[in-house]
């Protein structure tokens, strides 16, 4: 009896330094598996062309893309500035689903994956303040492959005057996949960001808006069958913007913004900037839009001249009027590559469809 006590004292202790050596060696193949290191894809993911400077003409959409890890993700219902959601030309609910595939080619050979989901959100902008929330959910499979998407968003902002708008808001995004431990072993190992955003717009006339906002990120990772979880780091932010906007029976939106990711502490290769120009037309409920995006990673310091250019375009198709039932649908191409003219045949590339049907109510 006193034998079994004392084994059943030590164990903890035993086992506790086994637990932490393994969870360290799990977290390592976790980032190298999700892309958080050099060459593995940054963290550059899931982009939307959502506004900076006002709402768009889109009552509810949302522009996802798989391409490695989690990264930036938005709705119509939540833009990127938070403030932005006080010059909305209606209040909104609506719902949406996410349909599409990628193929990339890599010295390794060609893979194959597919991604479904869906999103919904709500916005509702009155005189004096506005409140919006959104929710994006998503799978990512493959040939041995599984990853679970997740993010939420809560924006809140204040008429000040008619001219000035003021915001904050919150987003908290997931990414979940299963990595090897042993053959034909697997655990889940979580991913998680947390975003706060605060921003501001200022609206001349109802026809000329500039935004601003900025704001921290902060990176966990966690492997919850090992009870473990750490901080990676935080890193900052910064998105401004300027649109033109037109009502009546023959609306138009032009807008350009700029979003610049500053790396995350202790997290190499965590920069991004994404730079969007968009266009969209209402003439009489029928809506016509495009977008164009270029993003530029973070330079890995390891590699200095190999080259990633990533190239985003979407199309958008519906019938919006000022009130009542909307459907929209929205047409995404992806188009990446990565360039190392020391090795070409390590050379690869990646091309991402999707299709994004959303239907919404305006009142």
């Amino acid at each position: 009896m006193v034998r079994a006590t004392a084994f059943a004292l030590i164990m903890p202790s035993l086992v506790r330094p086994f637990r932490m050596i393994l969870s360290r060696v799990l977290l390592t193949a976790g980032l190298l598996t999700m892309g958080l290191f050099p060459g593995k894809g940054g963290l550059f993911s899931e982009i939307a062309q959502a506004q900076v400077a006002t709402s768009d003409l889109t009552p509810g959409q949302t522009l996802f893309i798989v391409i490695d890890t989690t990264g930036i993700n938005n709705t119509s219902f939540t833009p990127h500035n938070p403030a932005a959601i006080q010059w909305s030309l209606a209040s909104k609910i609506g719902i949406g689903n996410i349909d599409g595939g990628s193929e990339s080619t890599d010295p390794g050979g060609t893979q194959i994956k597919s991604h479904e989901g869906g999103f919904g959100g709500i916005l509702f902008s009155g005189e004096s303040a506005a409140f919006s929330a959104a929710k994006i959910f998503a799978e990512d499979t493959g040939q041995g492959f599984k990853k679970t998407f997740e993010s939420t968003h809560f924006q809140f902002s204040l008429n000040l005057g008619g001219v000035l708008a003021a915001g904050v808001g919150l987003e908290n995004t997931t990414v979940e996949e299963e990595i090897p431990v042993f053959p034909g072993v697997f655990t889940p190992f979580q991913f998680e960001t947390e975003y706060k955003t605060y921003g501001v717009s200022l609206n001349f006339e109802n026809r000329l808006f500039i935004g601003y906002a900025q704001g921290t990120r902060e990176i966990t990772v966690s492997l919850p069958e090992f009870s473990f979880s750490e901080v990676l780091g935080k890193g900052t932010f910064t998105k401004k913007g300027v649109a033109l906007r037109s009502t009546g029976d023959w609306k138009w939106y032009l807008e350009r913004f700029i979003l610049d990711f500053q790396a995350v502490e202790n997290v190499p290769g965590t920069a991004i900037k994404i730079t969007t120009d968009a266009l969209q037309t209402n003439i009489h409920g029928v809506l016509i839009g495009f977008s164009l995006t270029e993003v530029e990673l973070e330079q890995d310091p390891s590699q200095p001249l190999v080259e990633q250019n990533i190239e985003i375009t979407a199309v958008d198709l519906g019938w919006v009027p000022d009130e009542g039932l909307a459907f929209t649908l929205r047409l995404i191409t992806v188009e990446s590559e990565e360039f190392d003219p020391a090795f070409p045949l390590s050379n690869s590339s990646e091309t991402i469809k999707t299709a994004s049907f959303a239907v919404s109510y305006l009142f």
